[in-house]
């Protein structure tokens, strides 16, 4: 279950414009009829990592022309308590 999200003041383009409900999936699907492994460096700039306990270097799925289905979800309205 997701909460709604705060609309994003910083977007240049409107691209981030908020929702009003809590939302949840029942079940989430992608593929793609490409795709193949490539090695990743994850090395950030600054020496850090990109994502903690991920490491450097590892092996990245790449889906060439990936579609993702969110299938059967529900929705509820804030309570007016919570805004």
């Amino acid at each position: 279950m997701q909460p709604p999200l705060p609309e994003g003041k910083e977007a240049s383009q409107g691209e981030l414009p908020g929702t009003e409900a809590w939302v949840a999936a029942r079940g989430f699907r992608q593929g793609s009829r490409r795709g193949g492994l490539v090695w990743g460096n994850f090395e950030q700039e600054d020496g850090g990592e990109f994502w903690p306990g991920l490491g450097k270097r590892g092996l990245v799925v790449v889906l060439d022309k990936g579609e993702a289905e969110f299938e059967g979800g529900e929705s509820w309205e804030t309570p007016g308590w919570l805004v």
